[in-house]
């Protein structure tokens, strides 16, 4: 590790110095203003950006390549990004689940925790959304809700982002809905070891979206609790109030189901959607068979398998580097 210390300008003077093949971007924008002025200075030959900023930082003297997948980034949004685009060939998204002692697939290490006592019901089904407020959206909000109206014994369990969200949310859901103020269950923010114990106790996470569960999403299906997530199919919704999928942070839920093979859980609008969320709350039959296919799939699936995903990464980054060009878009071969 070297630490990087000084003004933007000491700074990339500094990396310059290593002389690097490749250098890799995990914020652009996402972190301080000054990495992507570090970034300007072409402190590296090649200058890839990955999972931090998913989405095109609009700047070409920056970045020269973005990695993503074919469900991420399809042929069709090829023109809306400015990078060069290096595909990955399952998801693009990698974690450490499988190298964590609370990595989900681990049952042993979790205690067996009582609904009631982190203030969830015993009985009925529990719709977990547990985002940033900043990701929720007017129409998929009362799309849960109309599941809610569907499904009696059911509850949304939500990140709270304080008193006030708590009271407009409830607000909507009892005046628009007619639903009952403990339909709506507000959980604060935990220590991580806590967030993973207590999301095991969901029956089905609602992805958002406007800006998909990425890290939550992983969580959530590491622990084999199935997901539910939109991709529209080349389609720009012409409702005002609906969420447009056509870029790349609407489309992360998504490349995980199909990379663990959970097809049935991508809904193409909202409908369906809301379909689906009923459909888990009320034919167990169907419900347990996704269940079970996600406990499987996850030992298997290269979603969670972070020695097979490093191989192919370290692969392609060998072949960008042995390009005489830089290529408008490579296609990295599993290894």
């Amino acid at each position: 590790w070297r630490e990087i210390l000084g003004s933007p300008y000491e700074s990339a003077r500094t990396i310059r110095a290593d002389d690097l093949d490749v250098l890799v971007d995990l914020t652009i924008y996402n972190g301080p203003a000054s990495e992507a002025e570090i970034l300007a200075h072409r402190v590296a030959p090649i200058q890839i950006s990955h999972m931090g900023f998913p989405t095109t930082c609009g700047c070409p003297p920056l970045i020269d390549y973005l990695v993503c997948d074919k469900i991420t980034i399809p042929y069709h949004l090829r023109q809306y990004y400015s990078e060069r685009l290096l595909y990955m060939p399952n998801c693009f998204f990698v974690n450490s689940h499988r190298f964590l002692p609370t990595n989900g697939m681990n049952d042993s290490y979790f205690r067996e925790v009582p609904r009631g006592e982190i203030g969830l019901p015993e009985d009925g089904f529990i719709f977990c959304a547990h985002h940033r407020s900043d990701k929720l959206d007017p129409r998929t909000f009362r799309s849960w809700l109309q599941a809610l109206t569907r499904v009696p014994a059911s509850y949304l369990w939500v990140l709270t982002a304080g008193e006030e969200m708590e009271q407009n949310l409830r607000a909507i859901a009892s005046g628009e809905f007619g639903l009952e103020e403990n339909r709506l269950i507000f959980c604060k923010k935990v220590p991580r070891s806590d967030h993973l114990l207590r999301l095991r106790l969901a029956d089905l996470f609602l992805d958002t979206p406007a800006y998909n569960a990425h890290t939550t999403g992983c969580d959530s299906l590491v622990n084999g609790i199935p997901m539910v997530s939109l991709l529209r199919l080349h389609v720009v919704p012409t409702n005002e109030n609906d969420v447009d999928t056509e870029k790349m942070p609407s489309r992360v839920g998504a490349s995980f189901l199909r990379t663990l093979d959970l097809n049935e859980l991508i809904a193409t609008d909202m409908a369906e959607y809301e379909d689906i969320m009923v459909r888990c709350a009320t034919d167990a039959q169907w419900y347990n068979n996704v269940k079970e296919r996600l406990r499987i799939n996850r030992f298997a699936s290269p979603l969670f398998d972070t020695d097979r995903w490093m191989k192919t990464w370290e692969a392609g980054l060998k072949d960008v580097v042995a390009k005489d060009d830089i290529t408008d878009t490579l296609h990295i071969v599993e290894r």
